[in-house]
């Protein structure tokens, strides 16, 4: 186990080169920006920003659509995760025990019998449970051998594709889901108003990514190549409105998971927190690496991290022993 740990770490450092091009932002189309890192979570040279308008975070200049193919077919798995193209025992059983958790919570606002996308469905776990609890559920994932497992090994229905790949006719679906992928898009706010349209009146949208804004992490822990888009509550929710949606839950939009209601008319008002450029840069003036070693924080996130992923290790070698 070691030696694999020490592997997959060599695999995370290996710098990805690419050229890029600079663009405006994503969602409110502003050119000005306020550079906010300049190395990832590896230390490797790469220079993310925030909107200076409405605070969405992006990799600048930002890799053209034939990088980002290129990355995820020969460096993704091995750069993001350290490991090989098939799932490992350890991440399947992450995987599963999450899918429970995102099932639970989709119950809540599901009735019996709804149709749902899993998109970015990785190795089917969360697609597998839907089915299994009675609902009409499909995955679109990228992965070629990530599908292929969901389709072999869990009887998943996944098809191997992108969303800009997704041929469903407009209304196919009551809800959709998208978790921890829009950051990993060029054009996040094509694939939500993509995901709308693939919804019925009044359908769901159930979207998850890691929140920047929190300081929890380590200030270069936020930044990697993957991610070439990122977000806090605010800038979430406004893409969000901007595309079609409304809050479900009149208190979301205070974390990075939220649940959206489809609209027929975006809201000409999406820009609701203008000061949110702003904010973002003064939180990453303030949040610095002195600061954040400095303090409790990050030893008690290692701590409770050791803890959970040795508990999640022993559990993964016992499954594997009684096969």
């Amino acid at each position: 186990m070691i030696v694999a740990d020490l592997v997959s770490a060599v695999r995370r450092m290996k710098p990805y080169a690419y050229v890029g091009q600079s663009m405006p932002c994503n969602l409110c189309n502003a050119a000005e920006m306020h550079v906010v890192a300049v190395r990832d979570r590896y230390f490797q040279r790469l220079t993310n920003v925030v909107c200076a308008q409405c605070g969405l975070g992006r990799v600048d200049p930002m890799p053209t659509d034939e990088e980002i193919d290129r990355y995820y077919r020969e460096y993704y798995r091995s750069h993001y995760q350290g490991g090989p193209e098939k799932p490992r025992p350890l991440h399947v059983l992450r995987q599963t025990a999450f899918a429970a958790e995102r099932l639970e919570r989709a119950r809540r606002y599901l009735a019996e019998g709804s149709t749902l996308l899993d998109v970015g469905a990785g190795s089917g776990e969360f697609v597998a449970a839907c089915c299994a609890a009675g609902y009409k559920a499909e995955g679109l994932e990228p992965s070629v051998d990530f599908a292929q497992y969901a389709r072999e090994s869990l009887k998943a229905p996944v098809k191997t594709g992108t969303w800009a790949e997704g041929d469903y006719a407009p209304g196919t679906f009551d809800a959709i889901c998208a978790n921890h992928v829009v950051e990993h898009l060029r054009s996040p706010f094509a694939a939500f108003q993509r995901i709308h349209s693939w919804l019925k009146p009044g359908g769901l949208f159930f979207v998850d990514v890691p929140d920047i804004s929190n300081t929890k992490r380590a200030p270069h822990a936020r930044w990697h190549f993957g991610h070439v888009h990122s977000f806090t509550g605010k800038s979430l929710s406004m893409m969000g409105f901007k595309a079609g949606f409304e809050y479900v839950d009149p208190n979301a939009g205070k974390t990075t998971s939220i649940v959206f209601r489809k609209v027929e008319t975006p809201a000409a008002d999406w820009l609701r927190f203008p000061e949110h450029g702003r904010e973002m840069r003064e939180l990453f003036e303030r949040h610095t690496m002195m600061r954040h070693y400095a303090s409790a924080t990050p030893y008690r996130r290692f701590v409770e991290r050791t803890k959970r992923l040795l508990g999640q290790r022993r559990k993964a070698a016992k499954q594997n022993a009684a096969l």
